[in-house]
């Protein structure tokens, strides 16, 4: 299952969107499945640090449609992939998790699934974001960045709020002496 455990691991908001999101892309695009590479459209057409990261190495939207296009061909649109995810984006989510695990943020963000992708060489997204020039070293590095600075902007949060709190209830004894 890619060795992370989702219920450990929740996912956060916008990962629950992406998913959703890639459902409907799949349905648009008349595949009966969502794989990689739904998830992969579904970050790139975000606004959040996937798709900052994904803009950063070069990619957009279109360009991941085009090698789509020529990868796996486009049928007719369907309301709903019957089969859901494919046991490749199970093991995706499931690597998500346990990256999520590793750099200590307690919940799914999607650039855990960046990271967990630059490491998957055989997914389909990875396949289409290396025909696009991507480099998956570079994406993984920024990726990365991308979570440590969300945990820094939190911990900068918790600490203001602690600082706030010290000062309620403390007087400072070096401005009394």
């Amino acid at each position: 299952n890619g060795g992370g455990d989702v219920h450990t691991n929740p996912m956060t908001r916008p990962v629950t969107q992406l998913l959703l999101c890639a459902r409907a892309i799949a349905g648009g695009w008349g595949h009966s499945y969502v794989g990689t590479e739904h998830l992969l459209l579904a970050m790139a057409g975000g606004a959040d640090g996937a798709a900052m990261a994904l803009h950063r190495e070069g990619v957009c939207a279109g360009q991941l449609c085009r090698a789509l296009t020529r990868w796996a061909g486009q049928g007719r649109a369907a309301p709903s992939p019957p089969q859901g995810l494919t046991p490749r984006a199970r093991k995706l989510i499931g690597g998500a998790a346990c990256e999520a695990r590793q750099t200590g943020t307690g919940a799914i963000w999607p650039e855990h699934l960046l990271l967990a992708l630059a490491r998957d060489y055989s997914a389909t997204a990875s396949i289409l974001l290396r025909q696009c020039g991507v480099c998956m070293d570079d994406l993984f590095t920024d990726a990365y960045l991308g979570i440590r600075s969300r945990q820094e902007l939190y911990e900068g949060r918790k600490q203001v709020a602690a600082t706030r709190l010290v000062d309620q209830f403390c007087e400072n004894l070096v401005e009394k002496a």
